[in-house]
Parts: C-alpha cells; sequence; structure tokens
C-alpha cells in the first residue's frame, strides 16, 4: 500500500513545477531571513526542493537498495540495529514491528549467507513527559516489546535504553552508554567474554500463598542477574512494576528482591488474586530494577491480553 502512494505521487510529480516553487520559496525566506537577523531572532530552515517521490529514502525499498545491498558481498561480523521510532505512532504499527523485525533480521542472514548472524537491537529509549499513570498503552511501548520479541530468533540480543533517553528528544545525546552496552552483549556472546553483558531479562512467574491466607504474591524469575538484583538508586524498593487481577485492571506494586531465592517478590494491597504483571510500561518509566552490573532490566509484561489504547 505505501508502495502504491508513493508511485501515485510520482505520477503527479513535475521536476520543472518543482523548481518554480523551490525558487518562489527560497525567495520569501531569504526576505523573512533578513528580517528575523535584523530582530536578533533565531533564523527559520530553509525551504526544500521536493524530491522525485521515487527518489525519497521513505520509499520502500530505496533505503535498503542504495545503503544496504551494495555491503552484501562484505564479510561482516554482526549487525547492531537502532530504529523503531517511526513504527511507535500506533498500537497496530507498533505490533506489526514484531514481525517485520524478525522479518529483517531473517532476510538478512539469508543474503549474507550466515543463517546464525549476531543480531543485537536497541530498546527504544525513555521518551515524552512523564506521567502518573499506572502504565500507558502506546506504539512506543508496543514496539519495545516487538524488539523484545527479537530475541525469540537465535543469536540475537537487545540494550536496553530506558534510563538514558530525553523526555523532549527522540534522538537522546548519550550514545556512548548505548555503544557500551552494545559492545557488552557482543563481548559476552559472539566474543565469550566471562562478563555480565545484560541487564535482567523476565524468564518466569509464580505465584505464592492462597487468597484466605491474604494477597497472594507474584514471585518472578530473572535471567541476567549477575550477582544480584538491586534497585539503581540503592534503596530497598523497586519501582516500576503493577499488577492486575482477573478484571484486568492494573495498579501500582510492592516489589522488592529476595536475595536467598533470588527472585522479584511483587504484591498490592489493591489486587488479592493477581494473575499479571507488568514492569516499566510506559513511554517514560521510572522503574530502577538493575543488576550487579548496574545494567537496567528490560520492560516487559507476563499477560498476552490485547493492547488496547488508553
Amino acid at each position: 500500500q505505501m508502495m502504491l502512494q508513493f508511485d501515485k505521487r510520482a505520477q503527479g510529480y513535475d521536476s520543472e513545477k518543482a523548481k518554480l516553487k523551490f525558487a518562489m520559496a527560497m525567495k520569501a525566506w531569504e526576505q523573512k531571513a533578513s528580517e528575523q537577523r535584523a530582530a536578533g531572532k533565531k533564523v527559520a530552515r530553509k525551504p526544500r526542493l521536493q524530491a522525485n517521490p521515487m527518489k525519497n529514502q521513505n520509499r520502500p525499498s530505496n533505503l535498503f537498495n542504495g545503503m544496504i545491498n551494495p555491503l552484501v558481498p562484505f564479510g561482516i561480523r554482526g549487525v547492531i540495529w537502532y530504529q523503531g521510532e517511526r513504527n511507535a505512532k500506533t498500537i497496530e504499527a507498533g505490533e506489526l514491528y514484531a514481525e517485520q523485525l524478525k522479518l529483517m533480521i531473517t532476510d538478512w542472514r539469508n543474503r549474507w549467507g550466515a543463517s546464525d548472524l549476531p543480531f543485537i537491537t536497541v530498546q527504544l529509549p525513555n521518551f515524552h513527559k512523564a506521567t502518573d499513570a499506572v502504565l500507558q498503552n502506546t506504539g512506543w511501548v508496543m514496539v519495545r516489546e516487538s524488539q523484545w520479541k527479537s530475541l525469540e530468533l537465535k543469536n540475537t540480543g537487545i540494550a536496553v535504553t530506558t534510563d538514558v533517553g530525553m523526555a523532549n528528544d527522540i534522538h537522546p545525546k548519550n550514545k556512548q552508554v548505548v555503544g557500551q552496552r552494545l559492545a557488552l552483549w557482543a563481548l559476552g556472546t559472539t566474543y565469550k567474554k566471562d562478563i555480565v553483558y545484560s541487564g535482567p531479562l523476565f524468564k518466569g512467574i509464580q505465584f505464592d500463598g492462597s487468597k484466605s491466607e491474604g494477597n497472594r504474591r507474584c514471585v518472578l524469575s530473572m535471567g541476567h542477574g549477575g550477582d544480584g538484583l538491586k534497585a539503581s538508586d540503592g534503596s530497598t524498593d523497586i519501582k516500576g512494576f503493577v499488577i492486575a487481577g482477573k478484571d484486568r485492571v492494573f495498579y501500582s506494586a510492592k516489589a522488592a528482591y529476595d536475595a536467598q531465592s533470588g527472585k522479584i517478590i511483587v504484591s498490592s494491597d489493591n489486587v488479592l488474586d493477581p494473575i499479571a504483571v507488568r514492569y516499566n510500561w510506559s513511554d517514560n518509566p521510572s522503574g530502577n530494577l538493575v543488576n550487579s552490573a548496574d545494567l537496567p532490566a528490560a520492560p516487559f509484561r507476563t499477560d498476552t491480553w490485547k493492547i488496547k489504547a488508553d
């Protein structure tokens, strides 16, 4: 459908009309820019010449043919992938991204003739204004989950960045930490270094106690704990967890790390019989769960309920 839209635009594209329109826009811009400079104001961005839609970088296949396909003959050790913002406009698009990402990974592996080519994805960072809502169901959150689902393919990884983003910038400045976390995953897997290379990843859930004894507790197993889990701020309270019962209404939950069992214990006075847990389920979450290497836990949910917009 997107391809057809670009093709339709291309049919109505006239390069001479585009040049004329650009010249008129530049003339108007130069006049306005001169006035802005004189007033000591910030100068508006220059207008841009409308390109042929067939050459637009967002037309399906153009970026691949221009930037990836020429590299296919070359030997590479692995891939790091930081993208997904454009797919986060709706919940549906965010969900679809799971299939798109896995399809791309498989396709690239086929093209390079390497079925186990390492592929590490950067999960979307914290973004947008923080909210007091218990959780958020958004396209941004769903893209994160879709990136998590790429781990269903062998020899894949993720770098969690929910603690280094910027609320007002979709392209956060701190790329050094992102690079370090990608490098840790590569070193710990492809290069077989004996290091803690990932933040905590959800493994499983059990329920402890009975309703007659009071509120049941959720007992979470986490992988990649290193020498133990903790709160990044040094407190005993782990933030970012919410739980729900059969009514599917989520409440903020109390969470703590049990060093003896190595589990995270989650409960809420508002949920007598919990059946679902989510962690850092919002655009700009406040969760503070990390491992002994101070690497943050990836957002996750234990339910498979259909996600609907808030």
